[in-house]
């Protein structure tokens, strides 16, 4: 696998699906276990990827550094060794919060791997690349946000306009369940999507789409609040 590409590489850390974080710490662990014998090419003598896995607990940052300028160099399991030894924080992290997930953390992670400045940055490398992914992945999830609902009337909350939604039969349940997400929730569209099994464009589009739909039944909100 070529650590140019990122869906490339990290194309074995995808259960089919949405997968857990278990799934994912699993299936990592599974395909560890089948290559931790293995030597380290980059290395003269080359020890076992496992042997540079725990050495990387006494000295961190020089090993970290060693790894990723091999990894930067073309040596894709380098950078296996480097996920091996963060996949727990990235799990942690994921688990804190209802987003990012882990397999996008993952993903992120290989990207700055292959991009980290040593130079620039020798120190502190493990928890440098684990924020630095992490903030990646929280830009990206800010560029993908749904359309606000607060456009559609200040008067009503969020919760409100999607109860009276609901009520009005204005959306499918699908689509209710998903804006509750985005609105209620605070989730952002790529995190829905992983959870509804659909794009994070698909997610967008039923949010706009029902909004349009409550801005053309306005009268019902109106007609609503005076019965009341």
């Amino acid at each position: 696998m070529s650590p140019r590409s990122a869906s490339t590489a990290l194309s074995i850390y995808r259960a089919p699906g949405v997968p857990s974080h278990a799934d994912i710490a699993a299936q990592l662990n599974e395909e560890w276990d089948q290559r931790r014998s293995g030597p380290a090419t980059w290395m003269s003598p080359a020890p076992s990827l496992a042997e540079v896995l725990v050495s990387i607990r006494f000295n961190p940052d020089q090993v970290l550094g060693g790894l990723i300028s091999a990894c930067q160099q073309g040596y894709d399991m380098a950078g296996r060794v480097i996920v091996q030894a963060l996949l727990p924080k990235l799990i942690l992290m994921s688990r804190a919060y209802p987003y990012p997930g882990v397999d996008h953390l993952l993903s992120a992670l290989w990207l700055r791997i292959m991009r980290y400045p040593l130079e620039r940055r020798p120190r502190s490398v493990a928890a440098n690349l684990v924020l630095d992914a992490k903030k990646d992945v929280v830009a990206e999830a800010r560029m993908l946000l749904a359309p606000p609902l607060e456009a559609y009337d200040e008067d009503y909350s969020a919760h409100s306009v999607l109860a009276l939604a609901r009520r009005f039969g204005l959306a499918t349940e699908k689509s209710l369940q998903i804006m509750e997400k985005v609105y209620l929730e605070g989730w952002p569209s790529a995190r829905v999507a992983q959870v509804f099994a659909i794009s994070p464009a698909a997610v967008r589009r039923r949010c706009s789409d029902t909004i349009s739909r409550l801005k053309a039944n306005r009268h019902l909100f109106t007609d609503y609040a005076q019965a009341a």
